[in-house]
């Protein structure tokens, strides 16, 4: 069995490591070793309570799934489309003008805005199913605690409780990691009409990668000059033009592999050679991202943005992990923004193509639109030159930005979080959700300028490499930040004095009191589960 506690690679945050060990813990697993041995520690405390659990207990695959009844939508039920980037931090909205215009401008945004786990493949299990990960135990984004292999009761998520209620759904992009490895994980999951997904170890390769289509994997760039997010833009247009007004109302997923880096093989490549040549491949390096063609050069004149927490100069309140020497490759940190920068212009004109192919097609006045990310990314603050996965900001916030029929404009600085989405979307088109949802709608809130509430979030994190990955467990509120990590450290941060995260003040006496508040808050958010895990932190009028 490997000793995932004690392996070590060149960088403590790079994600494509993930690729190899597909193969590595898939082959451990089968050996006998018991799984339960990497079940991160933060897990096993939380798990000893009750919590909610879906509505049954059925595994993944497509030979236990049962299928269900399709009836018919409200033939006034509003579309649904969800553009959501991979690892896009806030501060790369200016990459995005037309998406801005077309949601944003006419629209709401939300300033405070967290995923719960701020790594792609929880994150996306998460918008699945509007549960922490603690619910729907999708830890991390390979085996044997995380990874599309190991997404239980898919029958129970989001899409299904819509096609059930007769909305047509269609997703294109990237999925769960993991999907389409090998032959287990090959196949349409449930509740999709059509379904478009980007295949490892390709997901993420912007110009030789894979796609599966009932049954049928196409693979694109070997001999052309394909581009991902251009066929993905065709595909989706492709099923908007065959969508008919009989068809009911339709929910789609555009998930673009922008701006993550670019990593791993072909899959023609991977077919020939196998998890050897994916580990050589691997051994290379990652790399930035690449843009289309037509989009090089266009950011080599944007500056890097730089806060004040940019290589930060004082880092001995900071866990170990955080205690690095001062960052020198400021060039390259800058490089890899522009490349960033460049990749998100494709996904900004797919935005605007599929929105104005749904104003040609009538469609545009009963949609609602809603942009995100599914986890941040640092470029250079608390001295990390790249990377996510650590609860700071940079990591934690995404953009969300909503626009539709009768949603306000302006901006909001309620605390809302990616648990939030599906009973978002679930509200909006008027569908009971078939598993019980940690988060709360939004809806109220894109009407009402004048609605408030008191919130407290939950953050985790179950990195598998802890001596480089600490696990944590974060309470934010309204204006502290509170963390317990696995190592033993705690940290507070007070985020209207000090939005940077600067200063660590777990250690002053005079806040003790908010301490204890929020140790309370945290372990009732470990053990919620449902409804009420949305109340947490409200403190009552007195």
């Amino acid at each position: 069995m490997v000793d995932q506690g004690k392996a070590r690679f060149h960088s403590d945050f790079r994600p494509f490591w993930g690729l190899v060990v597909f193969a590595i813990v898939a082959a451990a697993c089968s050996s006998g070793d018991d799984p339960s041995a990497n079940t991160p520690p933060l897990v096993k405390a939380a798990t000893t309570t009750s919590r909610a659990e879906p509505a049954t207990t059925s595994t993944t695959g497509p030979t236990t799934i049962e299928p269900r009844a399709r009836s018919e939508a409200d033939p006034e039920a509003p579309n649904i489309i969800v553009f959501m980037t991979d690892d896009m931090a806030v501060n790369h909205l200016p990459a995005l003008p037309r998406m801005q215009e077309l949601i944003g401008d006419v629209g709401l945004t939300f300033d405070k805005s967290y995923v719960n786990y701020p790594t792609c493949c929880p994150s996306r299990a998460t918008f699945l199913t509007g549960q922490h990960a603690l619910n729907h135990r999708v830890l991390w984004n390979v085996g044997p605690n995380g990874g599309f292999a190991n997404f239980e009761n898919q029958h129970t998520a989001l899409p299904p409780a819509l096609h059930a209620s007769g909305y047509e759904t269609y997703f294109v992009g990237k999925y769960l990691n993991g999907f389409g490895y090998d032959d287990e994980t090959q196949y349409t999951p449930p509740g999709w009409s059509s379904f478009h997904g980007l295949v490892e170890p390709s997901a993420v390769l912007y110009d030789k990668f894979s796609i599966f289509h009932e049954g049928e994997i196409v693979h694109y760039g070997e001999t052309g000059d394909d581009y991902v997010t251009d066929v993905m833009t065709e595909l989706a247009l492709d099923d908007l033009a065959a969508h008919e007004a009989g068809d009911g109302p339709f929910m789609m997923w555009m998930s673009y592999p922008a701006p993550h880096p670019a990593s791993g093989i072909s899959r023609p490549a991977f077919e020939q050679g196998g998890p050897a040549v994916l580990a050589d491949a691997i051994r290379e390096g990652e790399k930035p991202p690449v843009p289309a063609p037509r989009h090089l050069g266009l950011a080599a004149d944007i500056d890097l943005p730089k806060s004040e927490s940019y290589n930060e100069e004082d880092i001995k309140d900071k866990i170990p992990p955080l205690r690095r020497k001062p960052l020198k490759d400021e060039p390259g940190i800058e490089s890899r923004y522009r490349a960033e920068y460049e990749s998100l212009i494709s996904v900004d004109e797919s935005i605007e193509s599929i929105i104005s192919s749904l104003d040609d097609l009538g469609e545009l006045e009963n949609t609602y639109f809603l942009f995100t990310s599914d986890n941040g990314q640092f470029h250079g603050q608390h001295r990390f030159s790249f990377g996510k996965y650590f609860p700071y900001e940079p990591s934690s916030r995404v953009p969300l930005l909503i626009s539709g029929p009768d949603v306000r404009v302006g901006r909001s600085d309620l605390l809302v979080s990616n648990v939030d989405l599906a009973p978002t979307i679930a509200d909006l088109a008027d569908v009971e959700l078939l598993r019980p949802p940690d988060g709360k709608s939004l809806v109220p809130v894109l009407t009402d300028p004048d609605l408030s509430w008191e919130r407290a979030l939950f953050i985790e994190g179950y990195g598998p490499i802890r001596e480089l990955r600490p696990q944590f467990n974060v309470v934010r509120s309204d204006r502290w930040f509170y963390a317990e990590w696995s190592s033993g450290h705690r940290e507070l941060y007070d985020m209207i004095d000090d939005p940077e995260q600067l200063e660590n003040v777990v250690s002053d006496p005079v806040h003790d009191e908010v301490i204890q508040q929020h140790q309370r808050w945290l372990t009732e958010l470990r053990e919620c589960g449902g409804p009420e895990c949305a109340e947490v932190g409200n403190i009552p009028d007195t």
